[in-house]
């Protein structure tokens, strides 16, 4: 069963994704070449975002060999590429060639954009690594005025040009910023949590309480707590919740 062979790499709340998957669909064997390739995806995003990357780009490579005919191949191709080039950089560059082949047939409008990203990327790593440390303080502010409540300036340096591409957490902490604000339907993580609808993973009770205002286990102070032991990357953006009036 594709539970029984991730378990072990899997924490408790990856591990509730997984089983939700499991209970939705049946075993392995008795799933379709879709819901094969859907179940893969969405293991492998979860397992990016709790920084299991190599048994992450095990399951979009699983992703790959099933990819439906009607999915548009960019956001697949783009998140494996990112993976790897997160857990190995000299792999990812070996990967762009055939990347490039991939993307060729995508209609996505940011195609173009994202391309030029990644060759810019492996072009001029010097000019990109800057660009990161130059990102990574930029989160780093971001967490720091979420912690001091200063939301609306926490929020102005975001912006959600291709956020439907990023990860999770870049979700969660824009959509949260933006409920905070006001906003009150039509956000970013509102697909997981439509193919997850059970789970009680932190990313998706964050997301169930920025939806509903509500939780699927416990409190906020219960969940806080969880995020602090499962998924530290969250911890700031669930302890935000508690501001939402």
């Amino acid at each position: 069963m594709l539970l029984n062979a991730t378990a072990s790499a899997l924490d408790a709340a990856l591990l509730s994704s997984a089983q939700e998957i499991i209970k939705k669909h049946g075993i392995e064997d008795g799933l379709t070449s879709e819901e094969k390739f859907n179940a893969y995806i969405v293991l492998a995003f979860e397992l990016e975002t709790y920084g299991h990357l190599d048994k992450a780009i095990s399951f979009y490579e699983k992703a790959q060999k099933l990819k439906p005919k009607k999915v548009d191949p960019l956001e697949l191709e783009t998140s494996y590429l990112f993976a790897l080039y997160k857990f190995d950089l000299a792999k990812a560059k070996s990967y762009f060639q055939s990347y490039q082949k991939a993307i060729a047939s995508s209609k996505d409008s940011d195609k173009d954009e994202i391309l030029r990203f990644w060759k810019n990327v492996f072009s001029n790593s010097k000019q990109i690594q800057s660009g990161f440390y130059g990102q990574f303080f930029k989160d780093k502010n971001v967490k720091e005025l979420m912690a001091k409540k200063k939301y609306s300036k926490a929020l102005a340096l975001r912006n959600p040009s291709g956020l439907e591409h990023a990860n999770i957490n870049a979700k969660l902490e824009y959509d949260t910023l933006s409920r905070l604000k006001g906003k009150k339907h039509g956000f970013y993580c509102e697909q997981m949590l439509k193919e997850f609808p059970n789970s009680y993973a932190v990313s998706m009770e964050i997301c169930r309480y920025l939806k509903s205002g509500k939780l699927k286990h416990k409190g906020l102070d219960e969940l806080i707590e969880r995020a602090k032991k499962e998924a530290p990357a969250l911890v700031y953006i669930a302890s935000a919740l508690k501001d939402i009036k």
